[in-house]
């Protein structure tokens, strides 16, 4: 037996076998070992070692890390975080559902562009959703070399399941050859029993329809598969890795939030957005909001006479549904809904379709931001959901065609290893800066307040020492002295990261709704030249203008940022890749915004 790594020896052995199962553990040290990190914290170096038995060889791709689950009982509860390589990572990503719903179309091209997405926006976890499927080996391959730990799920979903003794041995068959497959990949973080399985019987009223017969056969059945075969058939073949019963194990029987992983989707059905600011568990593993895709998108499955929000072709692309009656216009009104208290209902149906997505990206925000901000409390947040598996109105942040939505652009800039976070506590603005780095860093903090026209009415820098792995309030005021008596609806404020003159993170308060706000309808000053990649596009205006979407008539030019805010009287540089001449750049470039579409209501 051998197992060698460019030409470096580790094991050379002779064992005597006995017929029947044997197995073998081999110790062996690599000297030097350069360690795998995740997305933003350090590199993702793979070893290829070669393992010889006789005649045959296989070649097995690893990182070399340690990964560990922390669940520790603490004076809030029970925690529930990452540590790696002995340092606890807050995780930050979205749930993964299959690319396509007929998975032979799905191209490794297509895997590239979803995980080099992941990566771009900063995330360093996906979570493979147990409604879907085993991935496919590039998956875990892309995941091993982009930094990105994998939550992996058993494939069950919200249902129920039987028991006997034929069932449980194809699920034992089925978790072991899995398990096996893909236990060396690095980027494996935990194994998680199924999805929804507990808090739907036990909290969504199923329990409620049984006779008491058959809640003791179910209530069996779930501890024969989740609490002993499944973890049972994972320990014989991968006894390193930890493994959660069910997603989420909050919620349900009078578990609290503060024990663990929490799915909170009281936001998307109703409550009001501040839900996200009070419910923070240890570990947030689903929240989400739905948008439409791109128009680009839509116009691959409807013709202009199917756009309305109530066509049988838009429907049939709806698939969000009242859990209770059914109705098919749920998603819809949800949708609608949130627009009329926070922002604005369009009647056009292309405005509704950005007005949903820059939604979507606000009121995720929220929840993201205030995840992070609740450090080392929670330490990860997963929204629902990365991806798309077909052309529909969707919780994704990239639609099936692999086109970023909003809340993707805006995934980006809230999941930055260094994040400046402004929020109202206790009567206050308050300002906490959050660091996942494993490395102090300094910077200055610019505080700016300034009135929609540009007028600025406070403005304040604060040198900071960042400490590694934190979150730390900086700064907090009373609104009334920032803004200095001019009205709440003509007043946000600017927070700004700076090394010099490099901006390493940015975010505004507003302390109201955006729809309290007065805005004006000027346009931008846009000057488009050309660049080594593409084109340079700079934008100036002297208002504030929210929620700006760039666009051309070429479907395939990609931007390098949308759905922005223009501070007035401070340029903005986006970049684009396109095949078009700057002359056609200059006459295709489309622009919407938050400011059009309500003043245009």
């Amino acid at each position: 037996f051998k197992i060698e790594n460019k030409n470096n020896i580790f094991v050379n052995k002779t064992f005597d076998l006995k017929k029947g199962f044997n197995k073998i553990e081999i110790d062996f040290n690599v000297k030097n070992a350069k360690i795998w990190w995740t997305n933003g914290i350090g590199e993702q170096p793979l070893y290829n070692f070669q393992c010889s038995v006789n005649e045959q060889h296989t070649t097995i791709t690893t990182g070399i890390r340690t990964v560990e689950i922390i669940r520790q009982k603490d004076e809030a509860g029970q925690s529930m975080s990452v540590r790696l390589n002995g340092k606890d990572i807050f995780m930050k990503g979205a749930n993964w559902i299959p690319l396509d719903n007929f998975i032979n179309r799905v191209t490794p091209e297509k895997y590239e562009h979803f995980i080099r997405s992941a990566a771009d926006a900063n995330m360093n976890m996906l979570r493979v959703w147990g409604g879907g499927i085993y991935e496919n080996n590039i998956f875990y391959q892309l995941c091993d070399s982009s930094g990105i730990l994998v939550w992996q799920d058993m494939m069950f979903a919200c249902g129920m399941f039987p028991a006997d003794e034929k069932y449980l041995q194809t699920v034992e068959n089925e978790v072991i050859d899995n398990v096996r497959r893909l236990r060396n990949h690095p980027c494996i973080a935990l194994w998680n029993g199924n999805n929804e399985n507990e808090i739907s019987y036990y909290q969504w009223g199923w329990r409620t329809n049984m006779t008491p017969q058959h809640d003791d056969i179910y209530q069996g059945n779930l501890q024969k598969l989740f609490y002993n075969l499944i973890p049972a058939a994972i320990q014989s073949v991968d006894p390193s890795r930890y493994y959660h019963p069910t997603s989420p194990v909050t919620g349900y029987n009078k578990i609290g939030y503060n024990m663990g992983d929490v799915h909170l989707w009281s936001v998307w059905k109703g409550a009001e957005v501040e839900d996200y600011l009070k419910n923070t568990g240890r570990f947030m593993s689903e929240y989400g909001f739905q948008s439409y895709p791109d128009m680009f998108t839509i116009k691959k499955f409807s013709s202009p006479r199917d756009w309305t929000l109530d066509s049988p072709v838009m429907l049939a692309h709806q698939r969000a549904k009242d859990d209770e009656t059914g109705d098919p216009h749920f998603g819809n009104r949800m949708m609608s809904g949130y627009m009329e208290k926070y922002f604005t209902v369009p009647a056009d149906f292309q405005d509704f379709v950005y007005m949903s997505q820059f939604q979507q990206a606000e009121i995720v925000k929220v929840a993201m931001e205030s995840h992070r901000r609740s450090k080392p409390y929670c330490m990860g947040t997963l929204f629902w959901q990365l991806n798309d598996c077909w052309q529909a109105a969707s919780w994704a942040s990239i639609d099936y065609y692999g086109r970023w939505k909003a809340l993707q652009y805006y995934a980006k800039k809230a999941y930055a290893d260094i994040l400046v976070s402004p929020y109202y506590d206790d009567n206050k603005l308050k300002i906490k800066v959050i660091s996942d780095l494993l490395t102090n860093t300094k910077a200055n903090l610019q505080v700016t307040a300034m009135t929609v026209n540009g007028k600025i009415i406070f403005d304040k820098t604060i040198p900071l020492n960042i400490s590694p792995n934190s979150a730390e309030d900086i700064f907090q005021e009373n609104l009334a002295a920032i803004f200095n008596d001019i009205p709440e609806n003509q007043c946000f404020v600017l927070t700004t990261l700076k090394q010099g003159d490099k901006e390493i993170s940015s975010n505004i308060y507003y302390h109201l709704y955006a729809n309290k706000y007065l805005y004006s309808n000027d346009l931008p000053e846009i000057k488009i030249s050309k660049n080594n990649d593409g084109f340079s596009i700079m934008l100036i205006s002297k208002t504030l203008i929210r929620g700006v979407y760039l666009y051309t008539e070429n479907e395939n030019d990609v931007f390098s940022d949308n759905y922005f805010t223009l501070i007035p009287n401070k340029s903005l540089i986006i970049n684009v890749l396109s095949n078009s001449t700057e002359s056609d750049l200059k006459k295709q470039i489309k622009l919407k915004s938050y400011n059009n579409s309500i003043l245009q209501k």
